[in-house]
């Protein structure tokens, strides 16, 4: 690297002041770890604090080009590549990812619930149309009250099917993009 021995190796790169805490430390730790031979190559991605606030991500890749312990002297090559967009896109789909968890999760439930919901006067729609036309002998109070009971299920089953409808016209106008 032509510096002196003693040099730290802060000085050398010149970066580390604006490296992320994290990502200082494991680059140095990279460093050390070509200076001892474990390792001959670096590749991971470190931030760049640019300002308070503000990061940079970038892909290092660092190799060992000649290494002479006896010399004491390790010649490398770096390349950064900027992915701060890469990163901000991968951060995107994340979200989206999990909204959409999400919202699978909420439509699952809404789903179950409606379900429930529907059954409850279908079933007494059902029920008592199924009592008028097999049982002759009720009364024409007791038929008045099967009918009343048919007709009351039968607008709530009506409402509930016009909330779905309307909730889902207005789900529709929220979800899809503008023209």
């Amino acid at each position: 690297l032509n510096e002196n021995e003693d040099t730290p190796m802060e000085n050398i790169i010149g970066i580390y002041a604006h490296l992320h805490p994290e990502d200082a430390q494991m680059l140095k730790q990279g460093y050390k770890d070509m200076i001892a031979g474990k390792i001959t190559s670096l590749k991971k991605q470190i931030r760049v604090i640019t300002s308070p606030g503000n990061l940079k991500w970038l892909r290092c890749n660092i190799t060992v080009k000649e290494y002479d312990p006896a010399k004491n002297n390790i010649e490398l090559i770096g390349v950064n590549f900027d992915i701060t967009e890469t990163k901000a896109i991968e951060t995107e789909l994340i979200e989206a990812k999990n909204k959409a968890e999400t919202l699978d999760k909420l439509k699952s439930a809404f789903l179950a619930n409606m379900s429930h919901e529907i059954r409850t006067p279908l079933n007494a729609i059902v029920g008592f149309s199924d009592m008028l036309a097999n049982e002759p002998e009720f009364s024409n109070e007791e038929r008045q009250e099967f009918v009343d009971i048919i007709n009351t299920n039968t607008k709530l089953l009506l409402k509930l099917v016009g909330d779905v409808l309307e909730l889902s016209r207005i789900c529709l106008l929220y979800t899809s993009p503008s023209p």
